[in-house]
């Protein structure tokens, strides 16, 4: 008896519980609410913002760090978003308990009470999730107001009339800031040499330097030489698909080896504390110049090769193969000189029209490489319209519609500069050089996952028609779209906000859809598929032939 009338007091307890509407006191919600962005600091940037905006004056830098400013508090605002959610539900559900008035009025009077002070400590917990939604749509208001400027002032510089580097006159200002840009680095030299002590560094950093100097100029006069003749050894016989995919990463050492070596002379140069600031600014350039020439030269060994025991991506005989691989080397060098020209020059504060005119050359000879270039385009597209009798594939179109864009473009562009429209002429042609190298790499990367797929499943009967290398294949398309976009003159900015919308979803109607979930959704089914596939590879190579089981079975 006893137990049985504890046991009734724990019940009629939770019972109580149960029916009792939870209240919050007022404290803590003043308290939970208190908790949140700082709305004054957030009000103070706002207005600095709005009078950046309104001025019109304030340079691009700046704006780009009250962008940054910006995104950082309307991040904070979406987190305040969520200021008492489980409390704010609770109430709901509560209200949702007692379901609508009467409409006649006649609810009793305990339960109005009850509504109404629901209804009061709702709007008081909703009181800091409205203040926040508020803040973000000021908050994403005055983003795509600077976005704006921002962007109407890239246009504008675009589309600006400059000093035409085919006149006469500016042509001695070019050659006079060359020859200076290398006298100021011997006088740097000089000056810390007759400097007392200022041979010291060098003296006591000599073992260093001679460490990195030697082994630098072995590598980058040997270390394609090297790669080349292993690459040999290795195709003296008809690869599979491990071996191919050994000769590919040994190939690059053909882009490494030369790179690396390049990386040791400049260190050793900078450790000799003989350069100034001048020399440091041409050293510090020459590591990205070097990098974007020595793979460009090795994505053209690996798009025209010599040999390819799998038959080269392109149909050309082998003297169009010879040539794409000097046109693809020499299309890396001019965007190499590209780069280091221009941040040299800003550097070194050369003038506009010198600038000009010691870029032309190099717009000159990259709209005769990307000439050249389309008509090796043209050439594939044709020979595989005479291969087959069907309609050409996707591909040929694509490469068909690239040769006519290339010719187009390498007539326009140095034309445009010519006239003096040389900052839009180099954004079109130095993007195009870049995509066309970035669409390099990924045909190579294309062909690398479908030998490494063969490599993993034993099958290369069924890797041309498999869907997992055209899955992945599409995903590497996928992932190059924001290197494409800061090709083509996207801000990071941008980049992040795109990421941001893509992550968040976008909503219509009510409904929330993420690309996110399609994205995954495809990444989950070709790794299932994969599996399966190696699953199925594994079963019929090394179990089901020790079994007595036919195909069928």
């Amino acid at each position: 008896m006893r137990r049985l009338l504890q046991l009734l007091c724990v019940v009629l307890a939770l019972g109580l519980g149960m029916a009792t509407p939870v209240v919050i006191a007022p404290g803590a919600e003043a308290q939970q609410s208190m908790k949140g962005p700082d709305y004054e600091a957030w009000e103070s940037l706002a207005t600095r913002v709005e009078g950046a905006l309104e001025s019109g004056e304030v340079s691009t830098p700046i704006l780009e760090d009250l962008r940054r400013l910006l995104v950082e508090g309307r991040q904070r605002f979406i987190e305040a978003q969520n200021t008492n959610a489980a409390t704010i539900r609770t109430v709901r559900d509560q209200l949702a308990t007692l379901g609508p008035p009467p409409e006649d009025g006649s609810e009793p009077p305990d339960i109005a009470a009850q509504r109404e002070e629901l209804n009061r400590r709702l709007a008081r917990l909703e009181a800091p999730v409205r203040t926040a939604e508020l803040a973000q749509r000021r908050a994403d208001g005055l983003i795509t107001a600077i976005d704006e400027m921002i962007n109407a002032r890239q246009t504008e510089e675009l589309l600006r009339l400059g000093p035409a580097p085919v006149n006469p006159q500016f042509w001695p200002e070019a050659v006079t800031s060359l020859y200076g840009l290398v006298d100021k680095i011997r006088s740097e030299v000089v000056q810390t040499w007759q400097r007392p002590g200022g041979y010291q560094g060098l003296i006591d950093n000599l073992p260093g330097v001679l460490g990195l100097v030697l082994p630098g100029l072995l590598l980058l006069a040997r270390g394609r030489v090297w790669t080349v003749r292993l690459l040999r050894k290795l195709r003296r016989e008809e690869p599979s698909a491990g071996r191919w995919i050994s000769a590919f990463l040994v190939s690059l050492g053909e882009w490494v080896l030369p790179f690396l070596g390049v990386v040791a002379i400049v260190q050793a140069a900078q450790i000799s504390d003989l350069t100034g600031r001048i020399g440091d600014l041409v050293l510090s350039n020459l590591l990205p110049a070097a990098f974007i020439f020595f793979l460009a030269r090795w994505l053209a060994q690996r798009l025209f090769p010599r040999h390819e025991a799998r038959g080269p991506i392109f149909n050309l005989d082998e003297g169009c193969r010879a040539s794409g691989r000097l046109y693809g080397a020499v299309l890396g060098l001019v965007v190499a000189g590209f780069h280091f020209v221009r941040t040299v020059s800003e550097g070194a504060g050369w003038s506009e029209p010198a600038t000009n005119v010691v870029l032309f050359p190099l717009l000159v000879l990259t709209g005769l490489l990307l000439w050249r270039l389309s008509s090796l385009l043209k050439q594939h597209s044709r020979a595989h319209e005479k291969d087959r009798d069907s309609e050409p594939s996707a591909s040929d179109r694509v490469a068909g519609l690239l040769a006519r864009l290339l010719t187009v473009l390498a007539v326009v562009a140095p034309v445009l500069a010519a006239i003096g429209y040389m900052n839009a002429s180099v954004a079109v042609m130095l993007p195009t050089a870049l995509s066309l190298i970035l669409l390099a790499a990924l045909l190579v990367m294309q062909r690398f996952l479908s030998e490494l797929y063969v490599m993993l499943t034993g099958n290369r009967i069924s890797a041309d028609q498999s869907l997992i290398p055209i899955l992945a294949g599409f995903i590497l398309g996928v992932l190059s779209l924001p290197v494409f976009a800061l090709i083509w003159g996207a801000r990071p900015a941008q980049l992040r906000q795109a990421w941001t919308s893509i992550t968040e979803g976008i909503t219509f109607g009510g409904v929330t859809i993420s690309p996110m979930v399609f994205l995954t959704l495809a990444i989950v089914f070709a790794l299932g598929l994969l599996i399966t596939r190696l699953v199925q590879g594994a079963l019929r190579t090394t179990i089901l032939p020790k079994t007595k089981l036919d195909t069928g079975g």
